[in-house]
């Protein structure tokens, strides 16, 4: 499976953007997540949050809000921004401190 995936979903009551996000640990210890680490940029450079849309699904299971990986091991889930901002995703990150990884660069 690749990293990453998304569409945009949105109707009349609706306007979001669903991240399907696979998370791999690498590594020969357990390591935590948040979801609230996650943040998309805009073409024009500002950055979002997720949003917390727990009641919506678009075919994949939500990945919790907080968790932990254990070694060797990976999660798979979506991950929700709010749309409503009329924006263009550029590339979706996960920031955790310093370290910053981009998962996906839609230029």
């Amino acid at each position: 499976m690749p990293p990453c995936a998304y569409f945009h979903l949105k109707t009349e009551s609706l306007d979001v953007f669903i991240y399907i996000v696979e998370l791999n640990n690498r590594t020969d210890g357990a390591v935590s997540y948040d979801v609230k680490n996650f943040v998309i940029t805009s073409r024009a450079g500002s950055a979002y949050q997720t949003a917390n849309i727990s009641s919506l699904k678009g075919g994949a299971e939500v990945l919790p809000p907080t968790g932990i990986i254990p070694p060797r091991a990976s999660v798979t889930g979506e991950v929700f921004f709010d749309g409503r901002q009329k924006y263009r995703p550029d590339r979706l990150s996960y920031i955790d401190g310093a370290q910053i990884l981009t998962i996906i660069d839609l230029r």
